[in-house]
């Protein structure tokens, strides 16, 4: 796997992280700038809309460069992406269901009935992260926490659609491009599906994630290259970048202080700074933890061997709370090449 680090792609995912923050600010502040424009039924988003579009299309590049020259077993692929997605995903929740349960208790003295209502009869959803696909968009907890279903299920079409671009590149391109047109209004005018499905369903994203795949390809590496070495400096996109996926997840349920914090007479201004702070300083401590303690698991899988993966998870994370001095060193010495979902 190429171990140059791609830091136009960090610049790139900078950008639409700063998207879908506005968007959500916007939202909460109730500013034009969380507006929704495009084609009502078909393409109708905001500009968080826009930089959920370029995410995926950034996780179909960097998985091609990272994957696509290389031989992998779909079990070990699936791993690694269940490796990258589910922990920052589950810190994520924890945090939801934290603030939930404060919030509910605090407006109405008790926490029994959302609680159930929130959890109990939506475990599966709450385990796997799909709750788009039962019925319920994002649950309670983190509102996009629906970008989990959707990614997943690029994930585990990615192998084999890596091979066919690779084959028919421009046949799979437009092959898709009409399939994710179709299912928009056949879905969007239909209302076949319902809790917008023009988000989620996968059909109706899989060109963006396939027009990345085809990126990968279609882009000269001399090109890629040379993108790499203009924004070579760029320090504060590199670490925007890292935490994109973390800053995700964890920014909306922390959105509520954004309107919360002003009724303190905090200025409005200030608030939003406390906020994209607190939310960064957060995403920063998740993007930290799951980064040595995932490489900490694959660590221990790729010693066990693939028969042993389960017991080698086990392994993985005792190290993690008590880690020898190689792993330390290990850790100071290794090369970090992407982070985060949409990352490798």
């Amino acid at each position: 796997m190429p171990t140059e680090r791609y830091v136009f792609l960090d610049l790139v995912r900078s950008f639409a992280i700063t998207l879908v923050l506005s968007a959500h600010i916007g939202q909460q502040m109730n500013s034009p700038i969380g507006q929704f424009a495009g084609i009502q039924g078909f393409y109708f988003v905001s500009l968080g809309g826009v930089g959920v579009t370029l995410f995926l299309i950034l996780s179909g590049i960097v998985l091609e460069l990272t994957y696509g020259p290389t031989k992998i077993s779909y079990r070990a692929f699936m791993l690694n992406r269940i490796l990258k997605i589910y922990p920052v995903y589950y810190i994520a929740l924890g945090l939801g269901i934290s603030i939930f349960v404060i919030r509910t208790y605090h407006v109405s003295g008790s926490i029994g009935s959302p609680w159930m209502i929130g959890i109990i009869p939506n475990l599966a959803a709450c385990i796997t992260g799909f709750y788009a696909f039962l019925g319920q968009f994002s649950g309670p907890f983190v509102g996009t926490s629906w970008f989990i279903g959707v990614i997943m299920s690029m994930y585990f079409i990615f192998l084999p659609l890596s091979s066919i671009v690779r084959r028919y590149p421009h046949h799979t391109l437009i092959i898709t491009f009409f399939i994710e047109v179709g299912s928009r209004i056949v879905i969007g005018q239909c209302e076949l599906v319902p809790n917008r499905p023009l988000d989620w369903f996968p059909l109706c994203r899989i060109f963006e994630f396939v027009l990345g795949i085809y990126l990968a390809h279609a882009v000269n590496a001399d090109i890629w290259s040379c993108l790499n070495h203009c924004t070579r400096t760029g320090t504060i996109t590199k670490f925007v970048g890292e935490l994109s996926f973390p800053l995700f997840l964890v920014h909306y349920p922390l959105l509520f202080a954004v309107s919360y914090l002003p009724r303190l007479n905090v200025n409005q201004y200030l608030a939003i700074i406390i906020y994209i702070s607190v939310s960064t300083w957060i995403s920063w401590v998740v993007f930290i933890s799951v980064k040595n303690t995932t490489r900490r698991v694959k660590s221990a899988i790729d010693w066990k061997g693939s028969d042993s993966w389960i017991e080698s998870i086990k392994e993985g994370a005792h190290t993690f709370w008590f880690p020898s001095k190689e792993e330390d060193v290990l850790d100071q010495q290794s090369h970090y090449s992407g982070a985060g979902i949409f990352h490798t």
